[in-house]
């Protein structure tokens, strides 16, 4: 057991245990039936393809906390070196079977507001400034596209564009940055079958696309909270890893309990405490082992 996690999950377990409401029922989608929604479901033509740069202002990132080429030894940089060393590890390991997708890792939440998408950027941010690693930022958020936002580039085609249209390619809205090495994928535009387009086999053939033509490239993946959507879960099956941000004080234990069961019990899932006051150079990450208990 690890000793950071069991620490972590005492300090959940005396956070408030009020019901943040009931989590919705995950029903496994036929891959069939959401082939058949998507193919009947009608999408512009002529819409524009957008891969293309944005330059983002690093002051403003740097104000907002997020890690930046600028302060590479601010505290939060350094915890983050601590928390991607184990990612990349695993990632990297060619000892692993390739079809277990070790570079694709899923970021999400148990609950709305506790910073995945803060944690996504910055460790972002962390890989592409120390690696010799490009990292593709991926924005699969579909209710709540935060990333897509903080980059300004919500009204360009993204995710749901490639998976809607056989001729547009991940290259196609691929945005490069002012940042060596990151590159960043929208949500895309609001579309109602998001769920269905992300349990869908194109998502599928795109999640092992991209691992295994990009070995040495690191994909983050931002989702929504697991206990929001079933979309979470529904990408979690297609990653070798996966990022857990638990908001210190305040994700009830129940409610950690309840985000986990929605993951594959096979995959790599990891833990993030967030927004904890902790003394300088004490660990805010950990390894959740499959059979850890949680009384």
């Amino acid at each position: 057991m690890n000793n950071s996690i069991e620490k972590a999950m005492n300090q959940i377990g005396t956070a408030s245990s009020s019901s943040e409401g009931a989590a919705p029922t995950v029903n496994p989608l036929s891959l069939d039936a959401v082939d058949r929604k998507l193919a009947s479901a009608q999408v512009s033509s002529n819409r524009r393809k957008t891969g293309f740069f944005v330059d983002l202002d690093l002051k403003i990132l740097s104000e907002k906390g997020f890690i930046t080429p600028d302060d590479p030894r601010s505290q939060i940089a350094e915890e983050y070196r601590r928390i991607k060393r184990p990612l990349l590890k695993r990632a990297l390991d060619r000892s692993l079977p390739a079809d277990e997708h070790n570079n694709l890792i899923l970021v999400t939440s148990a609950l709305a507001g506790e910073g995945k998408t803060f944690t996504a950027i910055n460790l972002a941010m962390s890989i592409v400034m120390e690696y010799d690693h490009t990292v593709l930022l991926i924005d699969a958020d579909m209710i709540k596209p935060e990333l897509s936002r903080i980059f300004n580039i919500r009204e360009k085609s993204g995710l749901v564009e490639v998976l809607m249209e056989s001729s547009v390619d991940l290259a196609d809205v691929m945005v490069r940055t002012n940042i060596a090495n990151l590159r960043v994928v929208g949500s895309g535009r609001p579309h109602p079958l998001s769920t269905e387009m992300l349990a869908s086999y194109q998502m599928a053939a795109l999640a092992n696309n991209i691992a295994k033509r990009y070995p040495e490239r690191i994909i983050i993946i931002d989702s929504s909270p697991l206990l929001a959507t079933s979309q979470s879960s529904v990408l979690a099956h297609l990653v070798g890893q996966v990022v857990l941000v638990v908001e210190s004080g305040r994700t009830p234990q129940t409610a950690v309990k309840e985000a986990v069961s929605h993951l594959d019990e096979t995959k790599s899932v990891w833990m993030i405490m967030n927004k904890g006051k902790r003394p300088w150079g004490s660990s805010y990450y950990g390894k959740l082992s499959n059979n850890y208990n949680y009384s």
